[in-house]
């Protein structure tokens, strides 16, 4: 498995969003269906120990594909308007938390 391929599985969900219907479950299926695909190219695998029945998941190419395309936004967004990185990142932070609810 490839953070590649877990990149573009990440980029066809945000594309499968249409914008101009807004939060619909229409939406929300074609984005749940795009992000199974994380699935299918073992972008997050899990493991039991069948002496423990532990279980292991390794998410490491989906975190490192999603950190990758952060990275990316984050430094073509401060570079768009002749930037600090950093000032970039602390209101992409702040954005972030304003718009997330925990």
């Amino acid at each position: 498995m490839s953070q590649r391929q877990a990149a573009m599985v990440l980029l066809d969900a945000v594309s499968a969003f249409d914008h101009e219907q807004g939060d619909t479950p229409e939406n929300a299926a074609a984005v749940k269906l795009a992000l199974q695909r994380l699935r299918d190219v073992d972008a997050i695998t899990a493991t039991i120990d069948d002496g423990t029945g532990e279980v292991e998941v390794d998410a490491v190419p989906v975190l490192g594909a999603s950190l990758a395309i952060i990275t990316l936004l984050a430094r073509s967004l401060a570079e768009s308007y002749n930037a600090d990185p950093d000032a970039t990142l602390a209101t992409i932070r702040e954005t972030v938390a304003s718009f997330l609810s925990d």
